[in-house]
C-alpha cells in the first residue's frame, strides 16, 4: 500500500483552513465603531485623577467606572468573559447612562478577540444592567441620582479553540453620557479603558473621596 506523507506546507495549509473555520461563529458580529488606539489610552491614563488604581476605574468627569468582578466560563463550542462594573454619579445632578451598541473590545494576553454578540450575525446583548445605544434608538434605563451608584455586566465571547488560560485582560468600550432634558441626545461618549484585569479577583478601585459600595 502506497503511504502518502503531506509537506510541511500542506500541513500550514490545512492549519489556516482550520483557523478560518473555528473563527467562521463570530466573523460576522458587527466590528466596534472605534477601536482605541495607544495614543487614546495615553490621554485616558492622565485623566484618572480620583481613581485608586487606574488600570481597573475609570473617571469620566461626572461619574466613575470601575471593573470590580471578571469571571470566566466555557461551554463545548465558547469561551465567556462576565465583567462587573460599577458606575458611581460623583455629581449633585442626576446623569443617564447607556452603552453605545458593539463598542465593548476584550483581548486576553494572548491576543484573542471576545466578541459582544453570541453567534453569528447577533444582535448585541452583552449589556445587563445599562440601557443600549443602537443607533437608532437609545434605552436610558441607567439613571444615577446624585452619588448613587449602580452595577451592570456585560457577557463576551469568542471560540473555545485555541484552549489557553489567560492571565489578564484588557476591556474598552463607550458609555454614552445622555442628556437628561432629552434622553434621544448624547451630550459624552468617552472610551472606557481598562487594563491587566486579573481573573477571579474582586477589585475595589476608588479613592477615598469617592463612596465605597461595600459600606
Amino acid at each position: 500500500m502506497r503511504r502518502t506523507i503531506c509537506s510541511p506546507i500542506v500541513w500550514l495549509e490545512l492549519a489556516t483552513v482550520f483557523a478560518v473555520l473555528a473563527a467562521t461563529t463570530y466573523s460576522r458580529c458587527q466590528e466596534p465603531r472605534h477601536i482605541p488606539s495607544p495614543a487614546t489610552d495615553q490621554a485616558v491614563q492622565t485623566s484618572r485623577s480620583r481613581c485608586r488604581d487606574a488600570s481597573v476605574c475609570f473617571d469620566a468627569g461626572a461619574y466613575t467606572a470601575s471593573v470590580i468582578g471578571l469571571s470566566e466560563s466555557d461551554t463545548h463550542s465558547s469561551r465567556l468573559v462576565r465583567l462587573i462594573l460599577r458606575f458611581e454619579n460623583l455629581s449633585d445632578a442626576t446623569i443617564i447612562l447607556a452603552y453605545r451598541a458593539h463598542s465593548a473590545f476584550l483581548l486576553d494576553n494572548f491576543k484573542n478577540r471576545f466578541f459582544s454578540c453570541h453567534g453569528s450575525d447577533g444582535p448585541d446583548l452583552s449589556a445587563v444592567g445599562i440601557g443600549i445605544d443602537s443607533g437608532d434608538e437609545i434605552d436610558p434605563q441607567l439613571t444615577l441620582k446624585p452619588h448613587e451608584t449602580e452595577i451592570a455586566t456585560f457577557d463576551l465571547w469568542r471560540n473555545r479553540s485555541p484552549n489557553q488560560q489567560a492571565s489578564h485582560y484588557d476591556f474598552d468600550l463607550m458609555i454614552d453620557e445622555i442628556d437628561p432634558s432629552s434622553k434621544y441626545t448624547v451630550k459624552k461618549h468617552p472610551y472606557l479603558s481598562f487594563r491587566g484585569i486579573a481573573p477571579g479577583a474582586r477589585h475595589e478601585n476608588q479613592d477615598s473621596g469617592t463612596r465605597d459600595a461595600a459600606r
